[in-house]
């Protein structure tokens, strides 16, 4: 390899994997006609192959569980590759919907009420007490809408038969509500859209409510310690204040995804991101290993 590669790390399991592949394969078409020669590492066992590769950048083409720990941030980081995505240490706290909200509610965001539960006791809880129905959703997976139970039978099996995973019961949504995602990019706002299934909308707010939306959601990117992005904030809305319901920290790249759309909703092209973001990473220095970029006053509150 040579100073003109780009590594794309992919990996992840099913699902994850054929997003990740999607991904690789979209950048994989854009980077030669930007002078740059595209080369596939799998996050698994070839990962350390890294460290002596030389590759000009790094962009983590993984938005699951896999890449939320942050060791692949990390290895990247000791390599002295500059890449795409929140520093290592920032990885994992903000993927976790659990520690997210309480990060963020340490700093007066507003985020719904929950419980945290695992193998029936709890372990956590946030504005409780609320009453049936409950989502119960897990930890490892925020994009997951989650499961909703309307008894307490059927939610002590689902607790108890998950006892190895952190899971979240929060009030299912009743009446009207509305999901809001913010795209947050180097550090700024760069659009608000309404979420219908697929479609990205123009958001049913009135100027004030947009302003209060726009500024939760980089007090949330900030009291998070991210840098950089692009991260997607949404948020829920229609039945009182708004509150911000998880952070997207790592979003997919693949064709059609909602960074894409958002994207497209900002006025951005996808090729035109990618050229500003590797010129980004390129023209900065390449980012050191954890332990020599962690200062007190930058560690994330408990």
């Amino acid at each position: 390899m040579n100073k003109e590669s780009v590594l794309l790390i992919v990996g992840g399991n099913d699902a994850e994997l054929d997003d990740s592949l999607a991904a690789a394969s979209r950048l994989q078409s854009i980077l030669p006609s930007l002078g740059l020669t595209p080369i596939r590492v799998d996050a698994g066992p070839n990962l350390l192959e890294v460290a002596s590769s030389g590759a000009k950048a790094a962009i983590v083409c993984m938005a699951g569980s896999q890449a939320a720990t942050g060791h692949i941030h990390a290895v990247l980081s000791m390599s002295g590759i500059p890449y795409r995505g929140p520093l290592p240490q920032r990885v994992a706290p903000a993927a976790s919907l659990i520690t997210s909200r309480s990060l963020l509610a340490f700093d007066n965001i507003p985020v719904p009420p929950y419980i945290t539960v695992k193998g029936g006791r709890i372990l956590s809880a946030h504005e409780i007490p609320f009453t049936f129905p409950v989502r119960v959703r897990a930890d490892s997976s925020p994009l997951d809408r989650g499961e909703v139970l309307s008894s307490l039978k059927p939610l002590q099996h689902h607790v108890l038969s998950r006892r190895g995973t952190n899971l979240i019961l929060e009030p299912a949504a009743s009446g009207t509500t509305h999901t809001i995602a913010v795209l947050v990019l180097n550090d700024s706002v760069m659009v608000t859209a309404e979420l219908d299934g697929d479609s990205v909308m123009t958001p049913s707010l009135n100027p004030v409510e947009l302003a209060n939306i726009k500024t939760l959601a980089q007090k949330a990117v900030d009291a998070l310690s991210l840098t950089g992005g692009p991260y997607i904030v949404h948020f829920i809305t229609g039945q009182a204040d708004p509150v911000v319901d998880h952070i997207t920290v790592l979003p997919s790249l693949a064709p059609d995804s909602l960074l894409d759309r958002l994207l497209m909703a900002a006025g951005i092209e996808f090729t035109e991101w990618v050229t500003e973001t590797l010129d980004t990473l390129t023209s900065t220095t390449s980012r050191q290993a954890p332990e020599a970029t962690v200062r007190t006053e930058d560690t994330l509150r408990p």
